[in-house]
């Protein structure tokens, strides 16, 4: 992208276009933010599993909610604790929810977690995206598709004990569903397991099926190595988080020296600036509730897009976490419309999560039959929190 390209990216991403600035500018003067609340959720695991730096029994999430004084409720997912929902309302109350960035930047000079920080931001866009009758990829600058190819995220390990019996189960599953692509975990065990590991799902995904392997950060530079190129070898779509997020200069090597794209994940303690500049890995997965909201991806936009660096949304959550993803991959350049030639691509979890199956919305989002998922083009984020489902999970508020 030129120059003048990221301009026109921050230009559109910074504010809404000259018709809904006006619509605007008369809205903040009158709404005004009423209240929120951080629920914290939880739902134990029938069938846990495994990865290579950790295991599931349970998934959590952090939701929050946000009203306004003319009724307007916004929603947003990220991380974080219901202990910093007092200072969220110190900072949030009697203000405008148009106020995003300023906001934003108040609640980290308060010490608010980056990932509370882009659950606010989510709700607040929310907000404005039903106070003006706009969807959120709109007020973002319009959405430059209206669907999105979606890969599954599955081939975990099996937890407390890993089968190749038990990931052949998991991934047939997969295939039924119809997902033309799919991201699988490898990096924990001796590599002859893990290249039976990817023999499961490569032959059960079938040949056209596009794989990605993510290692969680696990793996040193020597065995990244040894380890990417079998994957380049197997023709494995990228490789995701191989070293420890503070190895820049390994990961500077790696991408010096293997072919397959290297991936690095945002919102975990990684300085993206870092990563970017120096352009140690050809794409950046950030999250959007747990780096910063909506109104930070202007930025990663234009960083990634000024060194040639492919930007996508990740989101290993709930439904609404994943709606939040489907906006910003809305408005995110890509390189190619083709997944298979770096364009933009959802992921979608398929590990197992109660609180993703037995969706907190009022309506599930869905893969189509092309293997793509629709943009919402409803109001804000274009689909309703179930409260009563909300209820279920929660296991405290604040």
């Amino acid at each position: 992208m030129t120059a003048g390209g990221v301009a026109g990216t921050l230009t559109g991403l910074g504010g809404l276009s000259t018709p809904a600035q006006a619509a605007a500018e008369a809205e903040r003067h009158r709404i005004k933010i009423r209240d929120a609340r951080v629920y914290m959720l939880e739902a134990k695991l029938s069938e846990p599993f495994a990865w290579p730096d950790g295991h599931a029994t349970m998934r959590k999430a952090t939701v929050v909610r946000i009203e306004t004084d003319q009724g307007i409720v916004g929603w947003g997912e990220g991380g974080g604790s219901d202990k910093e929902a007092e200072t969220v309302r110190q900072v949030i109350v009697n203000q405008s929810p148009f106020d995003t960035w300023r906001l934003g930047r108040q609640l980290l000079a308060n010490n608010v977690s980056l990932g509370m920080r882009g659950a606010v931001d989510a709700a607040l866009w929310d907000i404005n995206g039903k106070a003006l009758g706009m969807p959120i990829h709109q007020l973002l600058g319009g959405a430059l598709r209206d669907r999105i190819f979606a890969y599954a995220t599955a081939g975990y390990y099996g937890y407390p004990e890993d089968s190749l019996g038990w990931l052949k189960d998991k991934t047939q599953r997969i295939a039924q569903e119809g997902f033309r692509y799919f991201k699988m975990k490898a990096g924990i065990k001796n590599f002859d397991n893990e290249k039976q590991r990817m023999d499961v799902v490569q032959e059960t995904m079938g040949p056209k099926c596009r794989v990605a392997v993510d290692s969680t950060t696990m793996l040193t530079v020597e065995s990244a190595l040894t380890f990417g190129r079998e994957l380049e070898a197997r023709k494995i779509w990228w490789f995701e988080d191989p070293l420890p997020s503070q190895d820049v200069t390994g990961y500077l090597r790696l991408r010096d020296e293997l072919q397959i794209p290297i991936v690095a994940h945002y919102g975990a303690g990684r300085n993206l600036e870092e990563y970017i500049k120096c352009e140690a890995v050809d794409q950046v997965n950030t999250w959007v509730g747990n780096a910063g909201g909506f109104s930070d991806l202007a930025y990663q936009m234009a960083i990634t897009a000024l060194h040639g660096i492919l930007l996508r949304p990740n989101c290993w959550s709930t439904h609404l976490q994943l709606v939040q993803a489907l906006h910003c991959h809305a408005v995110i350049p890509s390189r190619s419309e083709s997944p298979d030639q770096d364009g933009q691509v959802l992921e979608f979890d398929r590990s197992a999560n109660p609180l993703r199956e037995d969706t907190i919305l009022t309506e599930p989002v869905r893969l189509e039959a092309d293997g793509t998922v629709k943009v919402p083009q409803g109001p804000g984020l274009g689909f309703q929190v179930d409260e009563d489902k909300l209820k279920k999970y929660t296991v405290s508020v604040a």
